[in-house]
């Protein structure tokens, strides 16, 4: 840690650890006030062990990236516009528990363990709803004409991760999707009801008979679904950003969070709707909930630096508002430290309010911290120095890429408040002449010893460098 502050000592870390081992330090708040030291059990929300999250880790790492499939899976298959009974018929299709014959001679004396409807093959999920000739049959002559031949050598899921993409290619718009979907599970819903009568001696329908019925099923299906989402679709009230009290100042705060960098913004405007102030930052961050209550920090940062004692602060994360807004201890331990420093300010100024806001009413901030990611957005000051240093210098670190040198996690640079306070690039054969770095007013550190290509004289102005301590 840099002495006399609250952030890390980037040069030391650059040092010790490589780049992106640091910057999973960075992502690591440091308290503003002593707080004792604690173990965190990451797995878990709370960073407290249990058997369940110690369980979920193990099941990670033995599935491995299938992991990542099935939670493509369950999220579609959970929000997919359908029966709940074809969501559960579907549930136990993607865990392969179904009792056919194939699993049941494992468990059982079980004689004839073949498809009962071709006697082909070895009853299975894959057979029975991907191979068997009946079923091949069921799709052809369906309205769809679906042929399953490209299907018979895979796994039954990866049919399924076809039939609940939402956003598959298939078809040309949403409704088609969602009728080939009802119709897929219930056609595999009727055809396992028709294996059991067949296993159980029971009479069937002939076959254009359940053709017809399965068809004229999904059909009453996907009209009542379709009726739901045209109607659902119909215009409805919107929320927007409401004014203070008259002579009032409301604080409108939001994060954007990818792959443990997030972008945060707050917009201040008073009980006109103009905008009295708004910035922008990035940083690393472990969790979306603590890149929002990094956007709350600011805030409150910015107001108490304007020792404004009244304020409405908005958010639209619910979570991050309820959890400041109560005296327990946060329940997620990512946003803990966050959260705690939040309520300290809080008690300094009694009169802030902190509201939960619908996204419809934050939009202002949520552009901004939206905008700040994706455009590599960083302080045009600090940019234009260092493109000056780029400029002048040959044989630079292959990442100085880009219009955030702060948040693009450049090396040899550390940043606190998206400032850089070092430069450290010693022993890299770096070659050229030092320029003007006095608008880096932050800076602290520059180290470029052991680069003997470094030659020309030191510029004058470095003397503006105020808090430059070590050259």
């Amino acid at each position: 840690m840099c002495e006399g502050s609250n952030s890390w000592n980037l040069n030391i870390l650059l040092d010790l650890f490589p780049p992106e081992v640091v910057f999973e330090i960075r992502k690591i708040h440091i308290s503003s006030s002593p707080e004792p030291k604690r173990l965190i059990w990451t797995p878990s929300s709370s960073g407290v062990f249990s058997s369940k999250s110690a369980y979920h880790l193990s099941q990670k790492c033995r599935f491995g990236a299938s992991l990542g499939v099935l939670n493509f899976i369950f999220k579609n298959l959970w929000a997919a516009k359908i029966h709940s009974r074809s969501k559960l018929f579907l549930w136990k299709l993607i865990h392969n528990i179904l009792p056919t014959k194939g699993k049941l001679r494992f468990l059982f004396s079980v004689e004839l363990i073949n498809c009962p409807f071709c006697d082909l093959e070895e009853e299975s999920i894959e057979h029975l709803f991907l191979r068997c000739p009946f079923t091949k049959a069921v799709w052809f002559k369906s309205k769809w004409s679906f042929r399953l031949d490209s299907f018979s050598n895979e796994p039954l899921i990866g049919f399924l991760i076809l039939i609940l993409d939402s956003k598959s290619r298939l078809f040309p718009g949403e409704l088609d999707c969602l009728e080939f979907l009802i119709f897929a599970a219930i056609l595999m819903e009727f055809i396992w009801a028709r294996r059991n009568q067949i296993v159980h001696g029971k009479p069937i329908i002939e076959f254009d008979k359940f053709l017809k019925l399965v068809e004229a099923i999904s059909a009453e299906h996907f009209f009542a679904q379709k009726l739901w989402i045209t109607s659902s679709k119909a215009p409805s009230y919107s929320i927007v950003w409401s004014p203070p009290r008259p002579n009032g100042i409301k604080v409108n705060s939001d994060a954007s969070f990818k792959n443990g960098l997030a972008a945060f913004a707050v917009i201040i405007r008073n009980s006109n709707g103009s905008i009295l102030f708004a910035a922008a930052s990035k940083q690393p961050c472990l969790s979306p909930l603590a890149a929002e209550c990094l956007s709350l920090h600011l805030a409150c940062s910015i107001l108490m630096k304007w020792k404004i004692d009244e304020a409405c602060i908005e958010n639209d994360c619910l979570q991050a508002i309820f959890e400041i807004s109560n005296d327990w201890q946060a329940a997620d331990w990512s946003a803990r430290d966050f959260i705690e420093e939040i309520r300290k300010f809080w008690s300094c100024w009694p009169k802030w309010r902190f509201k939960f806001a619908p996204r419809n009413s934050n939009f202002a901030a949520h552009n901004l911290a939206a905008w700040a990611f994706e455009s590599g957005w960083s302080d045009p000051s600090i940019y234009a120095a260092l493109q000056a240093l780029k400029s002048s210098w040959k044989n630079l670190p292959p990442n100085w890429v880009g219009a955030d040198p702060c948040g693009g996690g450049w090396v040899g640079l550390s940043c606190t408040n998206n400032r850089v306070v070092s430069i450290t690039l010693a022993s890299i054969n770096l070659s050229g002449q030092l320029s003007d770095i006095a608008t880096l007013e932050e800076l602290q550190i520059l180290d470029l010893s052991y680069n003997k290509g470094m030659t020309g004289p030191i510029p004058a102005t470095i003397g503006d460098a105020k808090k430059l301590s070590s050259l």
